[in-house]
């Protein structure tokens, strides 16, 4: 049996589950731009992830957001959730500026395992990242 201090302690919300509550309340186009502070970016993109399909035009904007890290985040949702629409988008991420862009880009082109949709990428897709791959 618990004392009245380890009954407290477990019924206290942990700041990460405080965080993903607002984030479900987080309208999406302000999920977009939390994924550019450090503290948020983590519970706004598994928000993203938990909305699907339904918020990838959004995304697919922020993959040309001025912050590197909305951009990058942004390549790793398409990891799960690419679509023909995104394709370009990702192949111009290919050579973003920031090496961390460049390989969620990468990834979000290459790998086969994250992927919910039906749609693979074009082969050209993967011969073009891994020409990037090279930086």
């Amino acid at each position: 049996m618990r004392g009245k201090r380890g009954q407290a302690a477990a019924e206290r919300k942990v700041p990460g589950t405080i965080l993903r509550e607002i984030m479900k309340v987080t309208p999406p186009p302000e999920l977009i731009e939390a994924l550019a502070q450090p503290h948020r970016a983590r519970a706004a993109f598994w928000r993203l992830l938990e909305l699907g399909p339904a918020v990838s035009g959004l995304v697919r904007a922020g993959l040309r957001h001025p912050h590197p890290g909305v951009r990058a985040h942004c390549c790793q949702y398409f990891d799960h959730f690419l679509t023909p629409e995104a394709y370009p988008d990702l192949v111009v991420c290919l050579d973003d500026p920031d090496p961390d862009v460049r390989r969620q880009a990468r990834h979000a082109l290459e790998c086969d395992r994250c992927k919910a949709g039906d749609w693979p990428p074009p082969a050209d897709a993967l011969a073009g990242a891994r020409t990037a791959e090279g930086r």
